[in-house]
């Protein structure tokens, strides 16, 4: 059943375009291009729907083992660090890559656990993203329909940490940064440019 799972999840990442932006085996991100479901406040603007964005994937294979104990403090450092390496990584992608000058935010959908005060949710805001919920277009039926899914990856990628992710408490949310943000923080040796204006 792992086995079957992870399959179905290759096809669905290649269905929507996730795919790495770099190879450093301790990336632990993936991304898609992709446009803003819908307008999205921040604290310094809005991002607009249908704005060209960059949608952040947590790369399952890179994710280290959680100890059958459960997360401790060693662990917990290690994939912060790996996390944030990550965003530097795709800071300097987009910061370097003249296709991408459109891009006006990084984000992604992510589960996190409704009660957990102190867990994913906690660290993606220390990590300069704002969170937000996530609707879904088919309502209660979808969400529970995409947190069984992602429960059965986290089940077949880290058995250890699906223990502990109780089905009933699991809340898909998504994580923001504007553009110039994620720049600031993740690639400080960035020189900001004005977007380019389409010629008519």
């Amino acid at each position: 059943m792992r086995l079957f799972l992870k399959g179905l999840d290759a096809l669905v990442r290649a269905g929507y375009g996730v795919r790495p932006f770099c190879q450093a085996p301790d990336c632990l991100l993936r991304w898609q291009l992709g446009r803003a479901p819908r307008d999205i406040a921040l604290a310094d603007g809005l991002i607009s729907k249908g704005a060209p964005v960059v949608w952040i994937h947590l790369w399952n294979e890179h994710i280290p083992p959680m100890p059958a104990a459960g997360a401790d403090w060693a662990w917990a450092l290690r994939v912060r660090r790996m996390l944030e390496r990550s965003l530097c990584r795709l800071a300097q992608r987009i910061a370097s890559d003249p296709a991408l000058r459109e891009i006006r935010a990084v984000g992604g959908a992510m589960i996190f656990l409704a009660l957990d005060r102190r867990g994913p949710a906690a660290l993606m805001r220390r990590l300069g993203f704002t969170v937000v919920p996530s609707p879904n277009p088919l309502g209660a039926l979808g969400a529970f329909w995409e947190n069984l899914y992602a429960w059965g990856i986290m089940w077949a990628y880290n058995p250890a940490s699906w223990r502990r992710h109780p089905f009933r408490n699991m809340r898909r949310c998504e994580v923001w940064m504007s553009r110039e943000a994620f720049l600031a923080r993740y690639a400080p040796q960035y020189v900001p440019q004005a977007p380019s204006i389409p010629q008519r």
